[in-house]
């Protein structure tokens, strides 16, 4: 969570120590080790304030960056090693990791430090050279009573400073320039004399220079402090820092002009470096989701209608590959895929080809959209060709989620709405099986979203009361007597209205929520029941989580145990689905359970042939036909269904099992399966049966 102490490693001061020795051999600083790393972790604070702040603003991180110089890592290797560290750590800092948009923020909070860090040194060299200007003016002050040694003097500071230097009258001409700045823009010193120094600087960056020069002259400003791009002799640019300022008279009146220039090219390239490894992925060099969100945030921001279809692509299978032959293998499949919708995609201006993370790529086209079954045929052709690592030959299919933007019609209000959509379309699709593709339903959208807000105010549903145990009688089919009491789970939603068992538990299995849920199901119902006044068997349907829970066992011999209740009372419930999975903990516990003298039934049953093989296999004293199976032959009668179900119930019957129906609605349903030869049966029908 945001704001919570993290310990261990990835603490603030366990990233401060990592820090500390990253920049232990960057360069020489006087400070102990300790109070290095005690500083550090200071502006390690204040990282983690800016990133959990709302709003996000940047600008505080500007301090780290002054920081560090102010602790003297001045050098390059310093920032690239800070860099490197942050851009690694912060994004999967546990402390961080609800923080919205994380990735974008912290590329953001890294750019104002590493601004605040070149600006910090920058000052940090030319408070130095400051020093520098004002021996120069005094060496010219001495000049008419010490000319020789003074000009020698001089000459030793100014010709070997490793900054450019220049002397420039008021009217910006040129007067003396030293190696540094010669070299830097590629003239010899007669080139430039006389020249104006403005003309040196880029076009695009002369005007602000002239101004800051007259500012200089007028005193409006008592330093000049400019960041732009010169022009070399063969008209290549350079980045440069140019600090200047102003020597007068006696009188006071501006006589020349003193400016010291440093070449930051370098450093530009670097911070360019930066920025193209936050937004593109290392192993494909396509653009990231950083990049795909940036580049759909600005799309959002246009003025007219957006007309935009997004392909969000998942590779087939890529965890076989992993598995099967290695990761180097599962990263040459990624290079190949990316390869390949680069040239189907890549010549098209209108397209934007990326790599969202893991197995995913996406394809965003402006514009008019492809034919879309032949673009997801056509891709998944292209992929199919084999490439061989070594021996052995590997290929990819796709699945593919689409969602579109039409112009004029409001359907998402932001780049993250989208994404989002072509995410819920890919795992829609994906459901369905591989190389398959589909377009987002929002209709559906908007059902499973209600859905997934029901499954999310669940567990505080729980903890405020509004979930209950209800019983719905079970009774025999031959006389209509109470045989036992089934214990299910209900929902009094506060707007919802009644939410029965079976959405329940489909709700609580979203959440994580089932096991739990199934013990508290379990002991709240033996309670009930042992309070009773009455020896009515009670049953407890599970699900699939819970039939696997390794803990089901133990669970249940304590409360039998602890609530004094006769075992052979209890009735358990497995869904047959769990227990199709032969080496499935679900088997282990029906076993176990039959064997402590609890008694098993199989619900769900009759919906495949695998059923009877579990209830062949399994010490299961009943089966519950599933409710579907019986609305399913009320719907359509005299069906294949029905001559399969009128064999499958005498069968049950021999191998020593009972039968249960649940579902039943009507009396003509009770009729039908009571001639059938079934044991008991369950539903609305009995719903106010007493027990």
């Amino acid at each position: 969570m945001p704001g919570v102490p993290v310990r261990g490693p990835w603490s603030r001061s366990g990233l401060a120590r990592e820090w500390a020795v990253a920049m232990a051999t960057s360069g020489y600083v006087p400070l102990g080790h300790e109070t290095i790393e005690r500083e550090l972790e200071e502006l390690v604070d204040v990282l983690f304030d800016v990133l959990l702040a709302e709003p996000f603003a940047p600008a505080p991180a500007e301090e780290v960056g002054t920081g560090l110089a102010d602790l003297g890592f001045t050098t390059p290797t310093g920032l690239s090693r800070t860099v490197e560290l942050l851009v690694r750590r912060l994004p999967a800092h546990p402390e961080l990791l609800d923080v919205h948009r994380l990735p974008d923020k912290v590329a953001s909070v890294v750019g104002a430090l590493t601004d605040s860090y070149a600006f910090a040194v920058r000052n940090f060299v030319f408070d130095q050279q400051e020093e520098l200007k004002r021996a120069l003016l005094r060496a010219k002050e001495r000049a008419e009573r010490q000319l020789w040694l003074s000009e020698a003097r001089f000459r030793e500071v100014f010709s070997g400073s490793p900054v450019g230097i220049a002397i420039t009258d008021v009217d910006g001409a040129l007067v003396e320039t030293n190696w540094a700045i010669r070299e830097m823009l590629g003239y010899s010193g007669a080139e430039l004399a006389g020249r104006d120094l403005v003309d040196l600087v880029h076009p695009d960056h002369a005007a602000a220079v002239r101004e800051a020069y007259r500012s200089l002259n007028e005193g409006v400003s008592g330093r000049l402090r400019e960041r732009g791009q010169l022009l070399h002799k063969d008209g290549d640019p350079v980045w440069a820092y140019l600090a200047a300022s102003v020597l007068r008279d006696a009188n006071g009146a501006p006589r020349y002009h003193v400016t010291m220039v440093e070449d930051i090219t370098e450093l530009r390239l670097l911070q360019h470096q930066l920025t193209r490894q936050n937004l593109h992925d290392p192993l494909t060099g396509l653009p990231n989701r950083q990049f795909l969100v940036s580049r759909l945030t600005d799309l959002f921001a246009r003025p007219e209608p957006v007309d935009l279809t997004l392909f969000l692509l998942e590779v087939d299978g890529l965890a076989v590959v992993n598995e099967g032959l290695g990761h180097d293998a599962g990263d040459a499949l990624l290079r190949m895929v990316a390869h390949r919708l680069h040239g189907l995609v890549g010549e098209d201006p209108r397209a934007m080809l990326v790599r969202t993370g893991g197995d995913e790529f996406a394809v965003a086209i402006e514009g008019e959209p492809p034919e879309l079954a032949r673009w997801a045929a056509d891709i998944n052709a292209e992929l199919a060709e084999p490439i061989y690592v070594g021996e052995q030959g590997i290929a990819a299919s796709v699945s593919i989620g689409i969602v579109r933007q039409v112009a004029g019609e409001l359907v998402f209000a932001s780049a993250a709405e989208l994404l989002r959509a072509a995410e819920v379309a890919l795992r829609r699709v994906t459901v369905r099986g591989k190389r398959q593709w589909g377009l987002f339903d929002p209709n559906l959208d908007s059902r499973e979203r209600a859905r997934a807000g029901l499954a999310a105010a669940m567990p505080g549903a729980w903890e405020n009361g509004e979930l209950e145990i209800r019983f719905e009688p079970a009774v025999a089919a031959d006389g209509r007597q109470p045989l036992g009491a089934l214990a299910t789970l209900a929902w009094n939603h506060p707007k919802r209205g009644l939410v029965r068992h079976g959405e329940c538990i489909a709700l609580a299995e979203q959440t994580g929520l089932s096991v739990p849920i199934a013990q508290w199901v379990l002991r709240t119902a033996l309670e009930r029941a042992r309070q009773a006044d009455s020896d009515v068997p009670v049953a407890v349907p599970l699900t699939a989580d819970q039939a696997h829970d390794p803990d089901l066992v133990g669970t249940v011999g304590d409360l039998l145990a602890g609530l004094d209740f006769g075992a052979s009372r209890l009735w358990i419930g497995m869904p047959v689905s769990a227990l199709r999975d032969e080496q499935g903990e679900a088997r282990d516990n029906l076993q176990v359970l039959a064997a402590t003298g609890v008694n098993t039934y199989l619900h769900g049953f009759g919906l495949g042939y695998e059923d009877l093989a579990c209830m062949e296999d399994l010490p299961a004293r009943a089966v519950e036909i599933a409710p579907d199976l019986v609305q399913r032959l009320a719907r359509n009668p005299g069906t294949v269904v029905e001559r399969a179900v009128r064999d499958l119930v005498p069968l049950v019957r021999e191998h020593g099992a009972g039968v249960l129906v649940d579902g039943i609605e009507t009396e003509q349903q009770a009729e039908w399966w009571t001639r059938l030869g079934v044991d008991a049966l369950r539903g609305p029908l009995f719903a106010d049966t007493s027990w």
